[in-house]
């Protein structure tokens, strides 16, 4: 018999503190809370299926928030929860919690409003709080809690315009923290774009 990995995943504390979630503990639970579509079905099969579903949807949602390797993955499973000192900052706690579950991007400026980062999400609640929830993820995280003072954000129209307004922020601003310095926007021959439908209709 072989020895159970010594790395055992658990899929709703990697989606609280890699996203901020928090609520939903079953399977149907955190389907609904992502809006994946399914069948509440108590066997085996259907459970497996539908965890299956979630964890792709996980992997999907942690690569764009670039957790890309098991030992970043590791760091997110063994954060541990530490409050976080909000004194001197222009935003707190329920300007955090009241910000929307929608495409956009965030940018961090400290006391003298120079732009410390800039980044982008598809759910700009769930990534700004992710900051805030747990232990610094590195040396980046730590700058963000210790010198932001002020928070702005932008909805985007999609995932992709995210994409498009990050680049064109870090241009602007040159912020201090982001690893990407030269951000170039021009496209030098026409492409075509595919991004799946709303619906099957």
């Amino acid at each position: 018999m072989k020895d159970i990995p010594e790395l055992t995943l658990d899929l709703v504390a990697i989606r609280k503190r890699a996203f901020g979630e928090s609520g939903p503990r079953e399977p149907w639970e955190v389907a609904e809370h992502l809006g994946i579509p399914h069948v509440e079905a108590n066997d085996p099969p259907s459970i497996a299926r539908l965890v299956a579903m979630i964890w792709m949807r996980s992997i999907d949602d942690l690569e764009g928030e670039s957790v890309t390797t098991l030992s970043d993955l590791e760091r997110v499973i063994d954060a541990v929860l530490e409050a976080t000192d909000f004194a001197g900052k222009a935003f707190g706690p329920q300007d955090v919690l009241a910000l929307p579950d929608a495409p956009g991007i965030y940018r961090f400026a400290d006391r003298r409003r120079r732009t410390l980062y800039v980044g982008r999400s598809a759910a700009l609640r769930a990534r700004v709080s992710s900051y805030f929830l747990g232990s610094p993820r590195d040396d980046k995280d730590r700058a963000i809690r210790e010198h932001a003072v002020y928070l702005v954000t932008r909805r985007s129209a999609s995932a992709v315009d995210a994409w498009i307004d990050e680049a064109r922020a870090i241009e602007r601003f040159a912020p201090r923290l982001n690893t990407q310095r030269a951000v170039h926007l021009d496209v030098s021959r026409d492409g075509v774009l595919l991004v799946p439908a709303a619906d099957d209709e």
